[in-house]
């Protein structure tokens, strides 16, 4: 498993127990590599802009995931061209991001550090940047699948329901390769 902004490797951990045997991931910020690093001492972890090449040989991972990472990049392209690099032949790349509905009206991913709210750069992309990003790069949707608070089961957190139970919070992809 590849996964592009890794964090502090909650996924790669929830990944690990459910029985990946090779982890790695990367992430621009030092202090959430540090965390991942603590919480997974035998992953291989890259500090480094997920635009940028991955120092891993190319088909070395069954999955590669982006989770609410996407939206950070202005071309979606860049990021899914080394997915598709490192993704072994018959792989699955899986994408996790904010509805776009909801980042059209403003939503983004955010955190706390501290006392003080963290907001990266964002860029709302539209269904159709992803289904063109996706074909010109000779990606397959295998699956899609669009979350809402009422479809995680409870009891649903509080903040994920501003705009109701039935709204959009996130959209999945699963690509074949």
């Amino acid at each position: 498993v590849f996964e592009f902004g890794c964090g502090t490797g909650r996924n790669l951990a929830a990944l690990e127990r459910l029985g990946a045997s090779s982890l790695a991931g990367c992430d621009f910020s030092p202090g959430m590599l540090s965390l991942a690093r603590q919480r997974g001492p035998s992953w291989r972890l890259f500090e480094q802009d997920m635009r940028e090449p991955v120092p891993l040989p190319a088909e070395s991972a069954d999955l590669v995931l982006f989770s609410l990472t996407l939206e950070h990049v202005e071309d979606l392209r860049v990021p899914l061209r080394e997915a598709k690099r490192l993704a072994q032949p018959g792989g699955r790349i899986t994408i996790i991001e904010i509805h776009p509905v909801l980042s059209a009206n403003g939503g983004a991913a955010h955190f706390d550090e501290g006392s003080t709210e963290i907001r990266m750069p964002s860029f709302p992309h539209q269904f159709a940047d992803y289904l063109n990003a996706f074909a010109e790069l000779g990606l397959r949707v295998h699956a899609c699948r669009e979350w809402r608070p009422a479809d995680v089961g409870n009891p649903v957190p509080f903040h994920n329901l501003k705009r109701g139970p039935l709204d959009p919070l996130t959209l999945e992809f699963c690509l074949a390769v």
